[in-house]
C-alpha cells in the first residue's frame, strides 16, 4: 500500500491537506509515512451507511436525517451536540452508537 502512496507523491507534490477515505487502515498507515502532515477525514457516505446497517429498516430514515444535521452543523461544537444527542437516542441500539462514535 505505502508504495501506491509513494506513487502518488510524486505525482501530487511533497503536501497534501487533507486525505478523505472510507476507513481503510493500510491506506491511513501508509498515507501517514508518505505524507506525515495530512489530516485524515472518514467519507461521511460510507460512515452513514455503516450506521444505518446497523439499525432496522424503520430506524434509518429518520436517522438519516438526525445523522445528516451532524454533517451540516454549523461548527465543531454544533455537530457534537449532535453526536451526544443521536448517540443518546439510539442507545437502545449499541451497534449503531459504536459505528457513529468511531467514525
Amino acid at each position: 500500500m505505502a508504495g501506491s502512496v509513494t506513487g502518488l507523491g510524486a505525482a501530487w507534490g511533497q503536501w497534501v491537506g487533507l486525505a478523505v477515505t472510507d476507513g481503510i487502515p493500510g491506506f491511513w498507515r501508509a498515507l501517514g509515512e508518505v505524507f506525515p502532515e495530512t489530516r485524515h477525514q472518514r467519507c461521511w457516505v460510507h460512515m452513514i451507511r455503516n450506521v444505518l446497517d446497523k439499525l432496522p429498516k424503520a430506524r434509518q430514515q429518520q436517522t438519516h436525517k438526525d445523522l445528516v444535521r451532524i454533517y451540516e452543523a454549523g461548527s465543531k461544537a454544533e455537530a457534537v451536540n449532535w453526536i451526544v444527542y443521536i448517540a443518546d437516542q439510539y442507545r437502545s441500539h449499541p451497534p449503531a452508537v459504536k459505528r457513529l462514535l468511531e467514525s
